[in-house]
């Protein structure tokens, strides 16, 4: 009986030293147990599921595996990204468009782009299935609604296809696509993957004009952004909330569901989860394109960039051409993707 005693307190005393070894080695300079670092990231739109692989990456602790404390701030109408990330270089943002940061780019801001989340652009004009209105020549002797922030691509619109602005009536319109629905307006300008769903909640059938499809006007959308300064100061935070970015919204493509349900749950509460399922079921096609499925998510093509760009000078919307090297980063997504 001795010797199992001391058998068994010889093996106390080794738990006791394993445990100690680990609790040092739990602290010890290999250990994650840094502070996070806050970021603050402002959306381009509210917390719905266009942000959902930010959504997933963050309550999968990717974000913390990066080091990163995010706090998602809400945008909405009349909330412009560009203009807030500016007042605040060590924000990072998410623009809806490419065409708006070159915009600003063109103006002088010192902003860059470091991805795309959706390849192409889901821009588009929304009509009732009944509506005259069939192909773009169609806008001219109609009621057209078009949001304020919008309205520069449907002067380009018309550039491209000869259509004369003085023939087109522009009508001031939301988000909100019930104008349409009433017979206020004979076509709106909305997102394909977010206004139709309102469309067919009433029974409506309804067709689409994607701007994407017109030469010249092809545009990245839903673009993570950052200063200059940050990144020239914070590259490993950019680089850090890329990478766990790009993990969400891979996840995002294999599980949509799972993506809407945490994005009402944790982002949206009272949402609607069936218009979140239905924007993925529509967002997750334009979220891949063959320089995704080549490169990697959120690849950026630059000549994509150059078109864009020319067709907004061409047609007036920017006084000046910026270099693509103003206006995009690709490092990040080179490191990422081992390119």
């Amino acid at each position: 009986m001795r010797g199992f005693r001391r058998i068994g307190l010889s093996l106390s005393v080794l738990l006791v030293v394993v445990s100690i070894l680990m609790l040092a080695g739990s602290v010890g300079p290999n250990a994650q147990t840094r502070p996070l670092k806050r970021l603050n990231v402002q959306l381009g739109w509210i917390k719905n599921a266009e942000f959902a692989g930010l959504f997933v990456a963050d309550q999968r602790g990717w974000f913390a595996q990066e080091g990163l404390d995010v706090n998602f701030i809400s945008g909405g109408a009349g909330i412009e990204p560009i203009n807030i990330v500016r007042a605040n270089p060590t924000y990072i943002g998410v623009v809806a468009s490419s065409g708006a940061l070159i915009t600003a780019v063109s103006r002088g801001a010192k902003l860059k782009a470091v991805a795309a989340y959706y390849q192409k652009h889901p821009n588009c004009f929304l009509m009732l299935d009944e509506s005259p209105i069939k192909t773009y020549k169609d806008f001219e002797g109609r009621r057209i609604g078009v949001q304020p922030e919008g309205e520069h691509y449907l002067q380009a619109l018309a550039a491209v296809h000869g259509l004369q602005m003085s023939k087109i009536q522009v009508v001031r319109v939301g988000f909100d696509p019930t104008p349409l629905l009433t017979g206020q307006i004979d076509a709106y300008m909305a997102w394909i993957i977010n206004q139709p769903y309102r469309l067919e909640k009433t029974g409506k059938k309804w067709r689409a004009l994607l701007l994407a499809d017109n030469p010249g006007l092809t545009f990245y959308a839903m673009l993570p952004f950052a200063t200059d300064q940050m990144i020239k100061e914070q590259p490993d935070v950019v680089e850090g909330f890329l990478r766990a970015s790009l993990r969400g919204w891979q996840s995002v493509l294999e599980n949509p569901d799972e993506a809407a349900r945490i994005t009402v749950e944790k982002y949206l509460p009272g949402g609607d989860l069936d218009a979140e399922k239905w924007l993925l079921k529509h967002a997750n096609p334009i979220t891949v394109s063959d320089d995704t499925k080549k490169y990697g998510l959120g690849w950026m093509d630059l000549k994509i960039w150059e078109s864009g760009r020319d067709t907004l000078l061409r047609y007036k919307q920017i006084e000046r051409a910026p270099e693509v090297a103003e206006m995009v980063d690709l490092s990040f997504l080179k490191k990422i993707h081992g390119k």
